[in-house]
């Protein structure tokens, strides 16, 4: 059964985390895909995509500020305990895309 708090919350906490990331990445292209909070709302894992070949450094990069965005959204979102933020690479839409390119490159019947 569906959390509707937890949801409203990952919601919450993707609206608001999303400007102060382009504020603070201004020349990375990063898109977050969703975040999950665990139980307690303690932790929070932020599934983000890039537009290039650099994951490595924008994660690293997205791991030095987690300290910083995680400040800035106590005070955006007034919460009583902002969650610790975890970040991971989407690798989903590379296996999406990967299994788009090779079912092309299957003849078929073009009718």
């Amino acid at each position: 059964m569906p959390h509707p708090r937890r949801y409203r919350i990952e919601s919450l906490i993707l609206e608001a985390l999303a400007p102060i990331i382009i504020s603070e990445l201004a020349q990375e292209m990063i898109t977050l895909r969703h975040i999950t909070l665990n139980r307690n709302f303690s932790t929070a894992t932020v599934v983000y995509t890039t537009l290039g070949d650099d994951n490595k450094r924008t994660q690293k990069k997205l791991e030095a500020l987690a300290w910083r965005f995680r400040r800035q959204l106590t005070t955006a979102l007034n919460m009583r305990k902002t969650p610790e933020l975890f970040f991971v690479y989407d690798t989903e839409g590379l296996v999406a895309d990967k299994i788009r390119t090779f079912l092309e490159t299957i003849p078929g019947d073009e009718s």
